[in-house]
């Protein structure tokens, strides 16, 4: 993951996404009124020792931040700069004779008398609403969420004022509710949440969820879905019985009521939350969600205090700087969810105390360190790591000495997952990375694994001990071997690097300075998906065993500047069975896909095939592949210097079908920046609609311009001859 450069809170200048405690500190120091947002948990020596910034934005109005109104005793904030509050004459005035409201927007009237941007309607007077054209009568603003309803939502909820009953947040909830899914908002102490109520009896009790929002519905013979499938988890229930399905794995969360009520469920999704109440109402809460609120920086520290069945809580996406101590009392706790909290800089000690923590996640929070007490979670079943690391080597100065101690997976063997995420040029991870990679290789019931070989020893050595790789149990692994880099930039699209992250056997061989290890063959025999990238050695993939290939479906090559083809001379027919896309960045020394054209029925299986930036290469294809390219729908070639045509005649005539029906699934043929191309070639005829060119000065589109100009000369001839028949 790239570091992103944000603004120092303190002054003007730009840092990476985690600023360093110490220059946290040390600007704290200068600016001693910022203390006043800080929050802190724990004893007042932990307090001193990590100081952290709840917010980086500054005073807020309500905070006595801004000018304000110089009349006595107004502590209202100034109008731009006339010294005045609205209500005492400051800023514009409507000019309307006899008004004195405000004006709207950059008119000289106030709404009133037709200022600021007007409902759309016809014979409407009234301001459009938000950033709409109409007012909310003619349905400017967002409008309810409950089905056949147009009305506008009410308070910043989803529904409108007829589809929300409010309650008050301590007010219980009777067991007849609980098919209705609850809808929070920012709740204050003695504040009032609006509840949803069902349009019907007959409506099935299920709402429109975005990431980890909850389906509350009662038990069923069938498993109830309460989360979303295309989401990373799945919350279900059947036979009183929570469960969680997560990356192909299920865990039996807890044992429930018959069915779960709104008191059973705090769900507090993407509301925009800032603020919590200092402790929660929800005494017999068991799952929590609190997800995807972005402003929400800190948590009483009592807030959980009241919760003491909880077993799910999800905090992911949030900015959460410190863990509140009561979360430490959840001592049924099995599930942590804490992903992508960026502000989230480390775990405290007392994580010991959840005791019966069975999923533990933390991908792409990027932690400075793991205490060493976490080796105390002996019955972690799921745990996803990522650790912060500098891109500037003066930063490690102010970072801890190690990530985590190197035996802290001794103890916990009953794990079935396991992904450790670091910065590819950290130089603790390599000191760590043999004896946890050891550990690891003790584990028998690892089902998937995500881990970082600074080493191809290292990994031959893994390979050659684990347990579950030798069982086969470790059926998902994400791999990269060899000594990586950071690259500010990558030469490969985004959406490319991700496709090869959704495979569940991806293997990724970087920096190789040397012939093919076996152990890379071997694993390649078990992958799905494979980066090549920067080998410095390798000619062709044909040196890795073309039979090792036979369940991959995905590989992107990059950067090796060795490779003159990808399949040798000497690879035997049907070669990549099972590949579906395949993509070539920045191979200078390429001149050939398949080397030999006697090579043919390979690629059978290829949907996308992507060439880019290789300057030697002159065609892409040989006419006799085309046969075999039935399934292909897509075919890019760009900034390839030398490339005169994509399909190239083999020295003896090959039987070709219909040029139509040669590749009958193409819906995309992408050619950009090639500037010695003149045609498409033999054996390939196309319209322009599934065309884009761009940058190919010297193409035709026709392929054989001699024998369609016969044609249209033989058509206008008959057209001649039955004209003048005619008269």
């Amino acid at each position: 993951m790239i570091n992103q450069l944000k603004r120092c809170p303190f002054k003007d200048e730009y840092m990476y996404d985690k600023p360093i405690p110490e220059i946290v500190r040390k600007h704290e120091k200068q600016d001693p009124k910022r203390k006043a947002h800080q929050y802190t948990s724990g004893t007042e020596s932990d307090s001193q020792q990590s100081v952290k910034l709840a917010s980086y934005e500054e005073y807020s109005i309500s905070q006595s931040g801004g000018r304000r109104c110089n009349r006595e005793g107004c502590s209202r904030t100034e109008i731009g700069r006339s010294g005045l509050c609205i209500r005492h004459g400051g800023g514009r005035i409507c000019k309307m004779v006899g008004c004195s409201k405000s004006v709207e927007a950059n008119s000289d009237f106030c709404i009133s008398h037709g200022g600021g941007r007007i409902c759309q309607y016809p014979e409407c007077t009234k301001g459009a609403y938000g950033s709409t054209v109409f007012c909310k009568a003619h349905g400017g603003g967002k409008r309810c969420t409950s089905r056949g309803c147009t009305k506008p939502v009410h308070m910043g909820t989803l529904f409108c004022v007829s589809h929300a009953t409010p309650i008050t947040y301590s007010e219980s909830i009777t067991e007849d509710q609980n098919a209705v899914q609850s809808t929070a908002v920012s709740i204050e102490d003695g504040g009032s949440m609006p509840i949803p109520t069902s349009d019907s009896d007959s409506r099935t009790p299920v709402e429109s969820a975005s990431h980890g929002e909850i389906q509350v519905v009662p038990d069923t013979d069938e498993m109830s879905k309460l989360m979303p499938e295309k989401e990373h988890y799945l919350v279900s229930m059947k036979d009183n019985i929570i469960k969680l399905e997560l990356d192909h794995q299920t865990f039996l969360v807890a044992d429930c009521p018959s069915s779960l009520s709104r008191q059973s469920v705090l769900n507090l999704v993407e509301q925009d939350l800032c603020l919590l109440p200092e402790t929660s109402e929800y005494t017999s809460c068991y799952l929590c969600f609190l997800q995807k609120n972005d402003r929400l920086t800190h948590i009483h520290d009592s807030f959980f205090q009241t919760m003491p069945d909880l077993v799910f809580l999800d905090m992911s996406d949030t900015r959460i700087r410190i863990l509140p101590s009561s979360l430490f009392g959840l001592s049924k706790l099995k599930v942590l969810l804490l992903r992508n909290c960026l502000s989230l800089d480390n775990l405290p000690p007392e994580i010991r105390e959840l005791v019966n923590l069975e999923v533990l996640d933390l991908s792409g929070s990027e932690l400075y360190d793991l205490p060493d007490e976490i080796d105390e979670l002996t019955l972690l079943r799921h745990m996803q790591l990522s650790f912060y690391g500098p891109d500037d080597e003066s930063e490690y100065a102010h970072l801890p000495p190690r990530l985590v101690s190197p035996g802290f997976l001794s103890d916990i063997e009953k794990l079935e997952t396991l992904t450790i995420s670091v910065h590819p040029d950290d130089h603790r991870w390599a000191k760590i990375a043999e004896p946890i990679s050891k550990d690891i290789g003790v584990l028998e019931n690892l089902s998937y694994l995500q881990f970082y070989f600074p080493q191809v020893q290292m990994f031959e050595d893994f390979i050659e001990r684990s347990s579950s790789w030798c069982k086969g149990t470790l059926v998902k692994f994400k791999f990269i071997v060899g000594r990586d880099v950071k690259r500010i930039a990558s030469r490969v699209p985004n959406e490319i690097e991700l496709t090869f992250h959704e495979e569940r056997q991806s293997l990724r061989f970087v920096n190789g300075n040397e012939k093919v290890p076996q152990v890379i063959q071997n694993v390649l025999a078990r992958a799905t998906s494979f980066y090549l990238d920067h080998h410095m050695k390798v000619k062709s993939l044909s040196e890795f065993g073309i039979s090792v290939f036979k369940f991959l479906k995905f590989c992107l090559l990059r950067e090796c500047p060795k490779i003159q083809s990808i399949i040798g001379n000497n690879s035997t027919e049907g070669a990549f069975p099972c590949l579906e896309h395949l993509s070539i960045y920045y191979l200078w020394e390429l001149e050939y896909i398949c080397k030999s054209p006697s090579v043919k029925g390979s690629f059978p299986a290829l949907t996308h095939l992507t060439v880019s930036t290789c300057r030697k290469l002159k065609f892409v294809l040989w006419e006799s592949m085309l046969p075999s390219l039935s399934n292909l729908k897509e075919l890019v070639v760009e900034e390839c210097e030398s490339v005169e045509k994509i399909v190239r005649q083999e020295k003896e005539k090959v039987n070709t079908n219909n040029n139509a029906e040669m590749l009958p699934e193409l819906r995309k043929l992408v050619l950009q920046n090639l500037p010695e191309l003149v045609t498409l070639g033999n054996g390939l005829c196309l319209s322009e609609d599934k065309l884009d060119i761009n940058g190919c000065p010297k193409f035709v589109l026709n392929s054989r311009p001699k024998e369609q100009s016969v044609v249209k000369q033989r058509k206008f001839l008959r057209s001649l001859k039955a004209a003048l028949q005619f008269k």
